[in-house]
C-alpha cells in the first residue's frame, strides 16, 4: 500500500516579536510544530493498532518533511504542510 499522511498546521506571531522577519520565523516554527503534534497523534493510532510504543511515533515525525511554507504578513499568520510517506511508517514498524 502506497500513500502518504499530510497535515497542515497554522501558527501565529507572538505579541512579543519585535521584527517582521522574528514573527515570520517565530509564527513558522509555531506551525511546523502543530503540524507535527498532529502528525503524531495520526501515527500513534496507526503504530498502537500495529502493537507499537511512542517511541516509534517520535521517530516517525523526524521522517516527515515539510513541503509547504506559507507567512501572511498582514494577518501575522504562518500555514505549513507537512508530510510522510507511509513506506516510512512501515519501515519503522518491522
Amino acid at each position: 500500500m502506497n500513500g502518504y499522511i499530510l497535515v497542515a498546521g497554522k501558527g501565529f506571531a507572538p505579541l512579543t516579536a519585535r521584527t517582521g522577519e522574528q514573527k515570520q520565523l517565530i509564527a513558522q516554527r509555531v506551525a511546523i510544530a502543530i503540524a507535527n503534534r498532529q502528525l503524531a497523534e495520526m501515527i500513534e493510532k496507526v503504530l498502537v493498532a500495529g502493537g507499537k510504543n511512542e517511541g516509534f511515533v517520535k521517530e516517525a515525525v523526524k521522517e516527515a518533511k515539510v513541503i509547504y511554507k506559507d507567512y501572511n504578513e498582514q494577518e501575522e499568520v504562518a500555514l505549513v504542510f507537512v508530510k510522510i510517506e507511509l513506506f516510512l511508517i512501515r519501515g519503522l514498524v518491522r
